[in-house]
């Protein structure tokens, strides 16, 4: 028993000491481990879930946020730092939905020309369609960012009613744009083809979740709960090929934190998951955007619950 307990406050004080040193080498913000997952299901009837989108944004706990309001007809929490007034995920009663995620790279204290955080945004106050938006605005500009992975969704009128398009795009792939229709889909903090072990588990459990949940609309509670639960599991997911090579500055105790879904990096540290996001959308265009925020570990999370019609 004590030689467990001592190996455990060994790899803690490691971990601590370690942490710090990177926070003086590359800042906190060289860490960001965020991830999302989508259900799109086509022609969907009035009381079944349209499209179910879940989100964890992994960050500094000190990064000054203003939580989920409204700005006109965008719905989005406010990313205050530098006064850019950006955000990673927001959406608009016009039907249109934008998330970023960031790609973890070596070195994350590079000064790119433009900020990554003005993509959604600019995208929800857009009039172009999200594939105008990506082919005119985003791609010839792609690498003035730090890397990213952007997904656009938007809800579009066909003879056989509302169908949500979701677009994605990555500027350190080389599969350019895609776009895709109905299915179950997972984001982390890497290109799209090569995701992070925790997506790929995260994204059957998800399957799973939505599978049972088209017919719940009248009750989103189970649902909603399945879904927190899954944005708060603190599973490792380890040994993991493509986070270590992308994460091969940090040591393998960071990594394996890392590979969490869920987390508090370390102990004593302010950083970690702090914002669940989850966003349930019928067939006739009924809304539910539910935000849980925490401003420090162990604090209490509080709850931010709306619901709307999109037009």
């Amino acid at each position: 028993m004590a030689s467990h307990v001592g190996t455990v406050f060994s790899e803690t004080y490691y971990i601590v000491i370690h942490y710090a040193f990177l926070c003086i080498q590359y800042g906190c913000r060289c860490i960001r481990m965020c991830l999302t997952f989508v259900m799109l299901k086509a022609n969907a009837a009035p009381d079944e879930w349209q499209l179910i989108l879940i989100n964890n944004r992994d960050e500094d706990f000190n990064r000054p946020t203003e939580k989920a309001h409204w700005d006109g007809h965008i719905l989005c929490s406010t990313d205050l730092k530098g006064g850019t007034n950006g955000t990673w995920l927001g959406i608009s009663r016009r039907g249109r939905i934008g998330v970023l995620l960031n790609i973890m790279e070596p070195i994350c204290s590079t000064k790119a020309e433009f900020s990554r955080g003005n993509l959604v945004k600019e995208y929800l106050q857009s009039a172009c369609d999200p594939l105008c938006y990506l082919q005119e605005m985003i791609v010839p500009h792609a690498q003035k960012y730090n890397g990213f992975v952007l997904l656009l969704l938007e809800r579009r009128l066909l003879n056989s009613g509302f169908q949500w398009n979701l677009f994605t795009y990555s500027n350190q792939s080389n599969r350019g744009i895609e776009s895709f229709f109905t299915g179950v889909y997972g984001f982390g903090n890497s290109v799209p083809d090569l995701p992070f072990l925790k997506v790929k588990r995260g994204l059957k459990r998800f399957e799973n979740i939505v599978l049972k949940s088209h017919s719940s609309t009248q009750d989103p509670e189970p649902v909603l709960a399945d879904l927190l639960n899954l944005l708060k599991d603190t599973k490792e997911n380890f040994p993991d090929d493509q986070l270590q090579s992308q994460g091969a500055h940090y040591e393998t105790a960071v990594q394996k934190r890392l590979s969490r879904c869920f987390y508090d990096l370390l102990p004593y540290q302010e950083y970690g998951t702090r914002t669940h996001s989850i966003i349930l959308i019928d067939g006739s265009g009924r809304t539910l955007f539910v935000e849980e925020n925490r401003c420090a570990i162990g604090e209490s999370w509080t709850r931010e619950k709306l619901t709307f019609e999109l037009c």
